[in-house]
């Protein structure tokens, strides 16, 4: 079939104009439309160029978090007096016309937020299959909110966005997935594609007690669920001995005393400086996130002269015997030393865009690390906690520490053992994920022999396996017919091995949805907070002005 005449004239005479979108082209004929009706099209123009205006102002609003009314009451009159200034009171009367009020920039801030979501819907509808991280948690107003993050294959890579978050009656599992059931009815999203929903663990969600699975099964036999590896590598972290437990409750409970007021706080600063110290306050310790102790022992350790003087001039004769009692000093040391190690593995966790194999190889290695550390320290060498070697120099460790010290490392060994079985490392599926190359054709299922026979053979695959990452290599195989094994490593590395995406959501859920507007309807400005997508505001000028 010949293509059509107009087609055919854009593509021959216009060919930088081929990959435009209809919109463009709708824009161009409004425009044309109104030259007819009016020669000189100022009225129409200056309307659409005011409209445009609000739209790029609600638009800076929405990524300061702050509340709408801040266009009227500071935007506008800042954009006022500045035009006023520079280029007279004619042209700041043209800016008076520029619609700020609150209820414009919610308004526009919406259709933004419609704009992003149809984007990453559509992106969804078009990949081949996605996957799900949600977290429920309680917002400022004591309301439920379930948050939603998606991840999914685009032409290039595989992407991650904002998805929705929206009000849940209840925190039931039935209730999550139902809400989950309306949203893609609504957008007409499929459940056969959704491959895997990662959630916290917590009971209401994936706990031993949970119908959450069971009835995402009901939807799609073949959905895995997974709960967060972060949470686990927490709890994991918690196995401590009693004998230096007890010597971290002292320690927390000193960091808690000089903490409690701006009194104690402004004397620990002064302090700190006369003694010429790097660091000039300490950090408050706190059980919601267990692992912030790695910062709190380490600034601890730094100032422990500083505590000490404090604790003597404020004459706290119970804590100061607490923190010079024998040995605390080098518990300390390792104490800090350990919970740097874990803060350190934390923050690999947390990584953006992280993968099951990458956190689990990150796992794999600081077990790896524990067993080394424990044979070192069996042999009395501590050289890999480079405080505690400090501290003791050349002399040698007291037999009761370092036996702690060595059931504390098997203890850690185990917990992250239990809570992270070790992956079948010569599963095939994940060794074609991670390196096709390096797989033997005997061990290959028969399904995948051929594809797997002409991609060994592809040059320019092999050549593009050592320098893309490995997303993005194997979204590029599966536009270069290779279907069965891009299929079976993209849906290994789609999968979300965290909530942490989520987890930081609700931070800036809590920054939008304060106790001033605890009655505000989050989802438009928490969009703009989480995602990537720029919405499309020449298309939202073009629609209201149809």
């Amino acid at each position: 079939m010949k293509p059509a005449p107009l087609k055919q004239h854009l593509v021959n005479v216009h060919p930088e104009m081929r990959e435009k979108s209809r919109n463009f082209f709708g824009l161009k004929l409004f425009s044309l439309m109104r030259v007819k009706v009016d020669a000189t099209e100022s009225f129409q123009q200056t309307q659409r160029n005011l409209d445009h205006a609000s739209y790029v102002v609600a638009l800076q609003v929405a990524k300061t978090k702050m509340t709408p009314t801040i266009g009227e009451t500071l935007v506008k009159p800042c954009i006022l007096e500045s035009v006023r200034l520079v280029l007279g009171e004619g042209a700041a009367n043209k800016m008076k016309q520029v619609s700020l009020s609150n209820d414009t920039i919610k308004i526009k801030i919406d259709e933004m937020s419609e704009s992003i979501k149809s984007k990453v819907v559509s992106k969804l509808l078009s990949s081949p299959f996605f996957a799900l991280q949600l977290i429920q948690s309680v917002d400022v107003a004591n309301c439920a909110q379930l948050l939603v993050f998606s991840r999914y294959i685009t032409d290039k890579t595989i992407e991650q966005e904002f998805l929705f978050c929206r009000l849940l009656e209840t925190a039931k599992s039935v209730d999550v997935v139902e809400l989950l059931n309306d949203f893609f009815k609504e957008m007409g999203l499929s459940w056969t594609n959704l491959i895997g929903v990662c959630a916290d663990g917590a009971p209401a969600m994936l706990g031993s007690k949970s119908r959450f699975v069971s009835l995402l099964k009901r939807k799609n036999p073949a959905v895995i669920g997974t709960y967060c590896m972060i949470h686990g590598e927490a709890l994991a972290s918690k196995t401590i001995p009693k004998n230096l437990y007890e010597e971290l409750a002292d320690i927390i409970e000193v960091v808690n005393y000089m903490k409690k007021s701006a009194t104690n706080t402004c004397l620990v600063n002064e302090i700190c400086q006369d003694m010429d110290t790097d660091q000039t306050a300490l950090l408050f310790n706190t059980r919601v996130r267990w692992l912030s102790k790695g910062n709190v022992l380490s600034r601890v350790f730094e100032l422990r002269e500083s505590i000490e003087l404090f604790l003597d001039t404020e004459n706290k004769v119970d804590l100061l015997s607490a923190f010079n009692k024998e040995g605390l000093e080098v518990s300390l040391a390792y104490l800090a030393d350990i919970f740097e190690a874990l803060h350190e593995l934390n923050k690999k966790m947390q990584e953006q865009g992280s993968n099951v194999i990458m956190r689990n190889d990150c796992v794999n290695a600081f077990i790896a690390k524990l067993q080394l550390w424990a044979s070192r320290a069996r042999n009395g060498n501590l050289a890999s906690f480079h405080r505690l070697s400090d501290i003791l120099g050349d002399s040698d460790i007291e037999l009761t520490l370092r036996e702690d010290i060595i059931a504390h490392l098997e203890n850690l060994g185990d917990e992250f053992r239990r809570y992270y079985p070790v992956v079948d490392t010569a599963d095939i599926s994940m060794r074609l994920t991670r390196n096709p190359f390096a797989c033997q054709l005997d061990d290959i299922p028969e399904n995948f022999q051929e594809e797997f026979l002409d991609l060994t053979h592809d040059s320019f695959a092999r050549d593009e396996f050592g320098v893309r990452d490995l997303e993005v290599f194997w979204v590029n195989m599966r536009e270069r017919c290779y279907p069965r094994l891009s299929s079976n490593a993209l849906k290994i590395l789609i999968p979300f091995s965290s909530t942490y995406s989520c987890e930081s959501g609700f931070s800036d859920m809590l920054a939008i949805k304060s106790k001033s507007r605890s009655q505000f309807d989050l989802e438009g400005d928490l969009r703009w907070a989480l995602c990537t997508t720029s919405p499309d505001i020449d298309e939202l000028v073009y629609k209201n002005k149809v």
